[in-house]
């Protein structure tokens, strides 16, 4: 007990000293402390998300602070935008800035870079070719970049207070300030309000500093959120630009009994994720899922009627069969179309591949089969070549579960059809969506025919 006792005092002596040494810290390393991390916010216009923010902050060994994000929206097919930054200071106060860069890369375009660097007299802007754009005469230091979490933890400023806060103006090469207002305060945090060229900008910070939400102008808004979340994007135009290129074509798909592929770094070549395929490859899940969105009773029953399937109700591959040709009579593939329920996708007559592969799933199970949605990668065989996100169908037919296609109404999916989980599946969409995956298939065997 005497030894316990000890040991438990040596205990709170520590923690006690840890606290106070936190204490003295200087405020710009305990704000630093507070937002290191890695963090994933959703990017939504008219509730529809179009992209996602992904911030990493984090002490480095010599003891200077590194910032840095990724910017991705997509707005319009073909056209991504890729925003990356980067600030970094030194290890002792003031913490004066380093260098920082910003990358603005639209669509397949070259990346325009701006790049701050410290020289003698202040900051030197520099483009994407080297050339100096600007010399700031001034210096940038930690405190300026947490000016306005130092001012709300420092001063406690009553309501309708006002700050400028300095920030780095990549676009221009200059130092700009812009004015906040404090409009709440609450134990759950603060929310500020400032101005810019769009309106008015609307920044919710957790009591810890970290932003939880950001409303610019009424028309985009940022969302703390997972990982899986952020990267969830539901813009039509996804499915075409997340598209994983191959460095060559792949042939005679119906033909291929097993293939290994592995997606790469198209920047360093390294790889990201091996995958082995074969024909009817089932995904990890085994048990029975409905499909994520619903279809009411008297629809089901009215599509079963139509496809006729009461009068072979023991042939589960007929029914299969006779519930394919009704998708493909009902609806046709549009790529990019607008997310909807099952039933505007019923009326509107067109859909994507998770309406087709829903739609199967609500149906199959409504006349007495197991299914569920999978989704994955796919081979698309046309110009771009490659593999697109894609989702189609796993059924137990006669006691078996088979892989269907209903989108490309393949009654036995092809071996290409590559089943993902939620974590392959988040690292193949960041790669994706930064333009830099590329698949190379190292290995096909072909069935005999």
């Amino acid at each position: 007990m005497i030894r316990f006792a000890a040991g438990l005092g040596l205990s709170l002596a520590l923690i006690l000293f840890l606290v106070w040494q936190q204490s003295v810290l200087p405020l710009e390393v305990r704000i630093s402390r507070q937002l290191s991390g890695e963090y994933w916010y959703s990017i939504e216009v008219s509730g529809r998300s179009v992209g996602y923010l992904h911030t990493r902050s984090f002490g480095l060994p010599d003891g200077g602070w590194r910032y840095t994000s990724h910017t991705h929206i997509l707005l319009e097919a073909d056209k991504p935008v890729n925003i990356r930054k980067y600030l970094e200071f030194d290890s002792r106060a003031p913490w004066s800035l380093r260098e920082a860069q910003q990358s603005i890369q639209r669509g397949s375009a070259a990346a325009e870079t701006v790049r701050f660097v410290r020289v003698i007299d202040g900051l030197q802007a520099t483009d994407t070719f080297g050339k100096t754009i600007s010399t700031v005469h001034r210096d940038f230091v930690l405190g300026d970049f947490l000016l306005i979490e130092r001012w709300l933890l420092e001063d406690s400023p009553p309501l309708y207070s006002r700050i400028r806060a300095p920030a780095l103006a990549f676009e221009s090469g200059r130092v700009r300030s812009s004015a906040y207002t404090l409009i709440e305060r609450e134990p759950s945090g603060y929310a500020l309000q400032s101005e810019a060229s769009m309106g008015a900008t609307v920044t919710r910070l957790l009591p810890s500093m970290l932003p939880d939400s950001i409303d610019v102008a009424g028309t985009f808004r940022f969302q703390r959120t997972d990982q899986s979340t952020a990267l969830n994007i539901s813009s039509p135009a996804f499915r075409e630009v997340y598209l994983l290129p191959v460095t060559a074509r792949i042939p005679e798909l119906e033909k291929i009994e097993s293939m290994r592929l592995t997606a790469m770094d198209r920047e360093t070549s390294a790889s990201i994720l091996n995958i082995s395929a074969r024909r009817q490859t089932l995904s990890e899940h085994r048990g029975t899922s409905l499909a994520t969105r619903g279809l009411p009773d008297d629809r089901i029953e009215a599509l079963l009627r139509e496809s006729e399937l009461e009068s072979d109700q023991k042939d589960e591959g007929a029914r299969i069969d006779r519930l394919l040709n009704l998708l493909q009579e009902r609806i046709t593939y549009r790529e990019g179309a607008d997310s909807a329920s099952l039933t505007e996708v019923l009326d509107r007559g067109y859909g994507e591949c998770a309406d087709f592969a829903d739609l199967l799933t609500v149906l199959a199970e409504k006349s007495g089969m197991a299914a569920r949605t999978v989704i994955g990668l796919a081979y698309r065989d046309r110009k771009p070549y490659g593999f697109a996100f894609h989702a189609w169908n796993e059924v137990r037919v006669d006691g078996t579960w088979q892989v269907v296609d209903p989108t490309w109404g393949q009654r036995f999916a092809d071996a290409t059809h590559l089943p993902l989980d939620d974590e392959d599946l988040a690292t193949l969409k960041l790669y994706g969506s930064q333009q830099n995956a590329l698949i190379e298939v190292s290995e096909i065997v072909h069935h005999e025919s």
